[in-house]
């Protein structure tokens, strides 16, 4: 699901986010507010979607090479503060995939 409403978003339990092929966090909705805030530095501002707040964090602007690199640093944060929860989050999804035939990951939400 790609920029959801807030209300639809409250509804997921995982999110795996993806930038430019990279896990950038893939663990439980109610975590990644606190890795984005605490360990990555990077809280969701008052009054903004958290889907929304995703998206400008993952996304790399190109305008310049000093914002790609500003761009690319953010990721590497967001990367190192949640590497063994995306990790996890993958093998489960697999898993999951796995047990159902090896088709879709039935009863598993993320947003790219």
């Amino acid at each position: 699901v790609h920029q959801p409403k807030a209300s639809i978003v409250r509804l997921f339990d995982d999110i795996l986010l993806l930038s430019e092929g990279a896990t950038i966090y893939g663990g439980s909705l109610a975590d990644a507010q606190e890795t984005f805030a605490t360990k990555a530095g990077l809280p969701c501002p008052a009054n903004t979607n958290f889907a929304e707040h995703c998206l400008d964090c993952i996304s790399v602007n190109y305008d310049s090479r000093e914002e790609e690199r500003e761009c690319r640093g953010r990721l590497d944060k967001l990367i190192e503060a949640n590497s063994e929860a995306a990790e996890a989050l993958t093998r489960r999804v697999l898993a999951t995939r796995e047990a159902a035939g090896g088709g879709g990951a039935r009863g598993t939400r993320c947003v790219t």
